[in-house]
């Protein structure tokens, strides 16, 4: 099969062409062969190499670029360059825990023939930058992301002021909802200090870092003086933030469910052992049958990847993609949780009170945490009250999945809790964010009636223009995977209802 042209990359960039499925050494016939390690007598198998390879052969069959922009491994498509990419709506990818890039293969050709689509490893994760740090708590952990994010979104070419739909899958939308507030709430502030809109997104740029001073700086107070004067004439070079004005968050994690169940005795042992070291290092320990893991607890995961030549190849992937070290990404997951691997900061009450803040200019981030440790609070005495709290589920209504009807009802009838007070001198903004998406799996581990409840208070505080919730049919927590095609049919759909409301 003839390679397809893509367009012009930057210099820095690798190109990556289409490639043949039937050109590919192993079948599903043949036997699964992995990629031959590069020393045989290391204890754990994977290295740099390893996770190279497993990468290409899971996006075999696609079209994009390649390229690690801000230390982070990023993939884009074809049609993407400096010049052209203002002519589409922009659509930015992050996967969940123990996830990469990889994990779109199945929505990135129905993605990139319509948009302009980057998908990237998080940092910490596959085969981007991975950090030798530790953090303090979710805060700590969510600027560090917000922080490499923010440099990335500089340092990867998109056109200031450009619409951009972010989605994130799991652990990465916990990710994404953070840092959109956490931008939103920036806006809002510069905009209370000028006392105006921010229309143009330059304004909110990062600035320039300070140039340190060279050695010869040092000699004399004369040359410092000198270099100073000098430095005061260097262009400075800013960073435009994105332009988010959707988001789209994947069954993402971080939304408790409506109880706490108590867990078997070898779970909590587990539990245990999850905030003693990190979280996957179980795969570092098994050495060399850790790449054996995963096929044998999880069998089912081959079935998702049955279009490619060698389904076992997603378990290779998993693998290299998550033992290396150093492992930050577990240790910024690990620093989110707490009990059974719940969000210490959950979205049901980071999102709404994010968005309060942003809208009244009053700050009140103060009072998040203070709220989680209410809520959490809270569910332990629901459940020391509940009669059987091991057994105990919402309501048939609260979980079931709505349709477009329903959805188009609730918004109907969605009236506006007490109206958000606003201090003296300050502006209201009734909706800084444009659209907000929330898809699941119709039988997702996940607790749908608390997704819903996150949907209503949005309707209810009025502070997202467009709020919708979405069901993919025969899917579970791996929605993009279990039914790529109704995944990729509701997505495109979601994206396209935020375009062409922002274009109006």
């Amino acid at each position: 099969m003839s390679a397809s042209t893509v367009a012009t990359a930057p210099p820095e960039e690798t190109t990556k062409l289409h490639h043949d499925p039937n050109t590919t050494s192993t079948t599903s016939d043949q036997q699964h062969a992995r990629p031959i390690r590069s020393r045989f007598f290391q204890w754990v198998p994977t290295d740099d190499e390893q996770v190279r390879l497993v990468e290409q052969r899971i996006l075999a069959g696609l079209v994009y670029t390649q390229r690690i922009v801000a230390g982070i491994n990023t993939i884009s498509s074809p049609s993407w360059d400096r010049e052209n990419s203002g002519k589409k709506h922009t659509v930015v990818l992050v996967h969940g825990f123990a996830g990469g890039l990889g994990c779109w293969a199945q929505n990135w050709e129905s993605l990139s023939k319509v948009y302009n689509v980057h998908a990237i490893d998080l940092p910490g994760f596959g085969r981007s930058v991975r950090d030798d740090r530790s953090f303090d708590g979710p805060q700590d952990a969510m600027k560090y992301y917000f922080d490499a994010l923010h440099k990335w979104f500089g340092e990867v070419g998109i056109p200031p002021n450009q619409p951009i739909t972010v989605v994130g899958h799991s652990f990465g939308g916990y990710v994404l909802s953070h840092y959109t507030m956490e931008l939103l709430w920036r806006k809002r502030k510069l905009e209370d200090a000028l006392e105006a809109p921010v229309l143009d997104h330059e304004l909110l740029a990062s600035p320039a870092p300070k140039v340190p001073p060279s050695s010869s700086c040092k000699k004399s107070s004369h040359n410092s003086a000198k270099s100073q004067q000098q430095d005061t004439t260097v262009p400075k070079v800013v960073i435009p933030p994105p332009n988010i004005v959707h988001l789209v968050l994947a069954d993402p994690w971080g939304v408790p469910p409506k109880y706490k169940r108590v867990l078997p005795f070898k779970f909590r042992v587990l539990i245990k052992l999850f905030y003693k070291v990190s979280p996957l290092a179980i795969l570092r320990c098994a050495g060399p049958w850790g790449p054996n893991l995963l096929p044998k607890v999880r069998p089912d995961f081959a079935e998702r990847w049955d279009h490619l030549p060698d389904p076992l190849i997603f378990y290779d992937y998993t693998y290299h993609s998550n033992a290396q070290t150093p492992a930050t990404g577990e240790l910024a997951f690990q620093a989110c949780c707490e009990g059974a691997a719940f969000a210490r900061l959950p979205l049901l009450l980071y999102i709404p009170e994010m968005l309060r803040c942003i809208s009244t200019g009053v700050d009140t981030t103060a009072n998040i945490q203070a709220a989680a440790q209410e809520f959490k609070q809270k569910k332990q005495e629901e459940v020391s009250s509940s009669p059987n709290p091991q057994l105990q589920k919402p309501e048939p209504s609260d979980t079931a999945a709505p349709t477009p009807a329903t959805m188009t009802e609730r918004n109907k009838k969605s009236t506006p809790r007490t109206p958000l007070t606003v201090s003296s001198g300050m502006k209201k903004t009734t909706a800084p964010l444009s659209h907000l998406t929330l898809l699941h799996g119709d039988h997702t581990w996940m607790d749908t009636a608390m997704y819903q409840r996150l949907v209503d208070q949005l309707l209810g505080d009025g502070t997202v223009g467009n709020v919708s919730i979405g069901s993919i049919v025969s899917a579970g927590h791996q929605l993009n995977t279990d039914n790529s095609e109704d995944f990729n049919m509701k997505l495109g759909e979601a994206i396209r209802r935020g375009v062409r409301s922002s274009s109006k």
